[in-house]
């Protein structure tokens, strides 16, 4: 989907994509565990205060379970930028050394001859090319507070108080959570368009298996050669992580007839990996080797999964790409099913959230119905360019199969909320 200045409400792709995260897309199997459990049930067996109508009018004790959660993947969030919903990215692009005309040289041996001259006012304009990041995504929330209706189902002033910071903490925990989806999100279209566009995307098991003669699959990497599959694994990501520091064309898109020359420092690199294979590995192998201080690179996190909760290695996105050959953005032609992500390791201003404006506004009270709304709004744009340098760790099938043939699980969700680097 091309960029466009008009404000997109993304609630619907947070939530449907939250759905995953959180793990309610799947069914879960019956386990008879009916006397076993004391259960807190949601159905009351005495009166309610009328309300909310789940608050119980006579208590004993009250536990108010809530606990605070601070977002995942807050790395990705950029600084904000409060005026105006468009970026300019101004590129410069490689220009070729030339021929040198202060000597007589084997291809212009006579260029100082007597009654010659020399131009010295050739010119030679630096190329560039400007990408826009543009667009303004939209969220809200909101909450309604009640001033005396809810008074009936707490002893005293306390629990009043001490349900309602509860209320509120769980209010900011839903806020936390939309924030960690909308950069997942930022950050799942740009693994999925790397590999779209044939960008490097590193299958670490065929890599295995070329480098020693073998054919192992995946599962047999990750069980009987799990050690020495790891050591190799992570010899790759130093490896490819100092390859990023060169000057070059390679590791991201190059517009089509033009070559842009990129390369990223340790300390501007960014690497987001599946936690769960560094845990085992530090079980396994040995924890020195599996320190994320241990890769050197500027900045590591880790994710317990990637799309969602139920297959947590798993994506399978409709990404929103780059066009090389027309410089504008598109949706991919098909989805990008990976059954097995490792993780991504990419310069820091290839992905990302940029906050626009964040603000929230509590109405009048109602007197007529004895309450007040809070609401929340979120502006913000997410970003990725493909023009910075950027690899995707991923694990194919193995053996004699083919990786591809391997179908997940999670529905495809469509990323059209992230914005893409065009050319002007």
């Amino acid at each position: 989907m091309a960029n466009t200045l008009t404000p997109i409400d993304v609630y619907q792709i947070v939530n449907e994509l939250a759905s995953q995260t959180l793990g309610g897309t799947n069914g879960i199997k019956v386990v008879d565990t009916s006397t076993f459990v004391t259960v807190g049930e949601k159905l009351l067996r005495t009166g309610t205060e009328n309300v909310l109508n789940a608050i119980s009018a006579v208590v004993g004790r009250t536990i108010f379970s809530v606990r605070p959660y601070r977002q995942k993947l807050g790395s990705l969030t950029v600084e904000a930028d409060r005026w105006g919903a468009q970026t300019r990215k101004v590129v410069y692009l490689y220009n070729e050394t030339e021929a040198s005309t202060d000597y007589n040289t084997d291809i212009n041996p006579n260029q100082l001859a007597n009654g010659n001259s020399i131009d010295m006012y050739p010119i030679n304009s630096p190329g560039v090319v400007q990408l826009n990041f543009y667009g303004t995504k939209k969220l809200q929330k909101h909450i309604t507070r009640f001033r005396d209706q809810l008074a009936i189902a707490f002893r005293n002033e306390g629990e009043f108080v001490s349900f309602l910071n509860g209320m509120m903490t769980e209010f900011n925990n839903e806020i936390e959570v939309a924030n960690e989806v909308k950069t997942r999100a930022a950050l799942l279209n740009y693994m999925a368009g790397i590999s779209s566009m044939g960008l490097t995307e590193v299958d670490l098991t065929k890599a295995y298996n070329d480098r020693f003669g073998t054919s192992y699959t995946r599962e047999q990497l990750l069980s009987t050669h799990m050690s020495d599959f790891m050591k190799f694994m992570a010899g790759q990501i130093k490896i490819y992580s100092s390859r990023l520091t060169d000057f070059g064309f390679n590791h991201h898109a190059n517009l089509t007839g033009t070559r842009i020359p990129r390369h990223t420092p340790k300390a501007f690199q960014k690497m987001v990996m599946y936690e769960p294979i560094f845990i085992e590995a530090q079980s396994q192998v040995y924890s020195s080797l599996f320190n994320p201080s241990y890769l050197e690179i500027g900045s590591y996190e880790g994710v317990n999964y990637w799309q969602s909760q139920n297959s947590p290695t798993e994506i399978n996105i409709l990404p929103n790409i780059l066009d090389v050959a027309t410089g504008a953005s598109k949706d991919a032609e098909a989805a990008v099913n990976l059954p097995y992500v490792i993780g991504v390791l990419f310069d820091r201003e290839a992905c990302g959230v940029v906050p626009q404006f964040d603000y929230s506004s509590t109405t009048p009270f109602n007197s007529a119905g004895g309450y007040f709304n809070t609401y929340v709004h979120w502006r913000f744009n997410a970003f990725n360019d493909f023009t910075e340098n950027g690899i995707l760790f991923v694990m194919g099938a193995g053996g004699s199969g083919d990786p591809g043939t391997q179908t997940a699980s999670i529905p495809v969700k469509k990323t059209r909320a992230v914005a893409r680097g065009e050319v002007i």
